[in-house]
């Protein structure tokens, strides 16, 4: 199994503009479960819903967030965060 990254929303802005390693991203569907997973972790952890997202399609898909967002530090524990 090839290893699975999560791009958090400041990892997707740097995508958006072409940067390198564009082309390794997929696109990944939110529904129910995620969603409530999600509020789960933004009801533990002040952090913003997206960012919750993040996490929770990372746990789910048994990848790591890519990011370079500050506020992750406060779930490192709940994700493996790869900085940037």
């Amino acid at each position: 199994m090839k290893n699975r990254i999560l791009l958090d929303s400041f990892a997707v802005l740097a995508w958006m503009q072409d940067e390198p390693g564009a082309a390794k991203v997929e696109v990944c569907a939110c529904n129910e479960t995620l969603s409530l997973t999600a509020a789960r972790i933004k009801a533990d952890f002040p952090l913003a819903f997206a960012d919750a997202i993040a996490a929770a399609a990372a746990q789910r898909e048994g990848a790591s967030v890519v990011t370079g967002d500050p506020e992750f530090k406060k779930i490192e524990h709940l994700v493996p965060i790869e900085w940037l």
